[in-house]
């Protein structure tokens, strides 16, 4: 996991309702994977005992781009185990050039 993505993953458990502290700690030694296949930012995130379970998303952020679209971003668990991150075009369309990682700090929630 890169330090960005490190970055990211703890800005978005910030935003979390229930259970950051518990998120915090795996993120510690969470690995990253590769997410979506359309050239994006988002991955998924492999800790100890990951499942492949399909999860809820616990945390969400956006970047507000300046006279264009916000970026969302969310951040996904799996039986109570961190699993993804979702980048997206709030009002994004198929064809739309792919959205790289964002900086953590510019989420606001």
């Amino acid at each position: 996991m890169t330090a960005a993505e490190r970055a990211l993953v703890a800005r978005l458990i910030e935003g979390a309702t229930n259970g950051r502290r518990e998120l915090q700690e795996q993120l510690v030694n969470a690995r990253v994977l590769p997410g979506c296949d359309c050239g994006c930012g988002s991955f998924r995130i492999v800790t100890d005992d990951s499942t492949s379970e399909q999860g809820g998303v616990v945390s969400e952020g956006f970047v507000d781009r300046k006279g264009r679209t916000p970026i969302g971003v969310l951040l996904s668990t799996a039986r109570g185990r961190l699993s993804y991150v979702e980048i997206y075009d709030v009002e994004g369309r198929d064809g739309d050039p792919a959205l790289q990682l964002p900086a953590a700090g510019d989420i606001t929630f």
